[in-house]
């Protein structure tokens, strides 16, 4: 899940949250789960040219992220930050 929300600051940046609540597993699972999102938000940030600043953005993972296919986690967070530049 996520959910975000556009500042009203003046050239702000894009920032990002991981909130990972400890239902999802031991520290060891949460801590795989928020490198792996992170990483893959460096990824797509690394591919895209034009990326929307100016949201504050919270990412709320389901369990099922610390073993799904890194390749559609990163398919996932673009499909995300392409609805935010619209």
């Amino acid at each position: 899940m996520v959910r975000y929300c556009p500042v009203a600051e003046a050239n702000p940046p894009l920032r990002v949250v991981f909130a990972v609540g400890s239902k999802l597993g031991d520290a060891h699972i949460r801590n795989r789960i928020k490198r792996r999102l992170r990483e893959a938000l460096f990824t797509v940030m690394k591919a895209s040219t034009n990326l929307s600043t100016g949201f504050d953005i919270a990412i709320i993972p389901k369990k099922d992220v610390a073993v799904v296919d890194y390749a559609l986690i990163v398919n996932d967070l673009e499909f995300v930050l392409r609805k935010l530049r619209r």
